[in-house]
């Protein structure tokens, strides 16, 4: 699931956070980046970028292979 949220504040820019939640069998892992209006990636969308959240899976799956009870 993606979620893109703008926040506001008195008296400051918005805010753009954006959030990414996904399942690989038993753990669910939330990635969460945003962008400052005034910060380096300016007013451009936030995103978390696929090759992190492929990244986070592949290594939740290898972690679940490796706590798996031997037979």
């Amino acid at each position: 699931m993606r979620l893109t949220q703008v926040v506001s504040f008195p008296n400051e820019e918005a805010v753009k956070v954006s959030y990414v939640v996904a399942r690989k069998g038993a753990t669910v892992a939330m990635l969460c980046t945003f962008n400052r209006p005034r910060g380096p990636q300016g007013m451009s969308p936030a995103s978390v970028p696929d090759d992190n959240v492929r990244a986070r899976l592949e290594k939740i799956g290898a972690l679940e292979v490796s706590a798996a009870p031997l037979k």
